[in-house]
């Protein structure tokens, strides 16, 4: 066999479409979040699927008065349950042996998750964007109302988009941090978005977009 024969020596065919089968899975795979690149490698993911043309949203966006309910939240938190708390701990200390105390170790349960819900509220309220009350409503953004008609079925469904922190008697809320939530921002009526579920990919058509009166 010469040097020339050795160069251009393939690898068996059933590698090269195993290759190929793969590649093609990946795309499929990867197909409305992902754009495979010549060398068959997934592009970097995206923030939004198809539909949504806003950026994912690194600050909390939060109306005034979720803002107002989380300030108060923080207020009590580290006033009287705090006082709460520390009474507990001292109560229980009073039983005796606290390394076979449990109602030693609920408050000191107790205590650590209080001290993680002031620690996150200080961070959302440091970060947080208050939404301003008027709003044209044509795109989808925190702060509106949006009406869905998910994959498969007839009838729609009508969320408040915003933080998971915001709370409303009648419409129940999409946060703009799950995938569906940020899929959606910046989507119109008609528009027809695809997200990433627990599972498998889904899909969703806006039907309507109006502000929150």
């Amino acid at each position: 066999m010469t040097s020339n024969e050795e160069d251009s020596t393939e690898p068996p065919r059933g590698c090269i479409e195993l290759q190929d089968r793969r590649r093609s899975d990946r795309c499929q795979t990867y197909s409305q979040a992902h754009r495979c690149g010549d060398d068959g490698a997934a592009a970097p993911r995206h923030e939004a699927h198809v539909g949504g043309t806003l950026p994912r949203m690194s600050e909390p966006h939060l109306s005034p008065q979720a803002y107002a309910r989380l300030r108060e939240e923080l207020e009590e938190r580290t006033t009287t349950r705090r006082r709460e708390i520390s009474l507990w701990i001292e109560r229980a200390r009073e039983h005796g042996d606290i390394s076979e105390n449990a109602d030693y170790d609920a408050a000191k349960n107790e205590q650590g998750h209080n001290e993680a819900r002031v620690r996150q509220l200080e961070a959302m309220l440091k970060s947080a964007v208050v939404i301003d009350s008027v709003s044209s409503g044509d795109v989808v953004e925190p702060g509106v109302l949006v009406e869905l008609r998910h994959e498969g079925d007839d009838d729609a469904v009508t969320y408040l988009v915003g933080s998971i922190e915001e709370r409303h008697e009648t419409y129940a809320v999409l946060s703009t941090e799950s995938p569906l939530g940020q899929a959606l921002l910046g989507a119109g009526p008609g528009t027809q978005v695809r997200y990433q579920g627990p599972k498998r990919e889904l899909g969703v058509t806006v039907v309507a977009v109006r502000p929150l009166s």
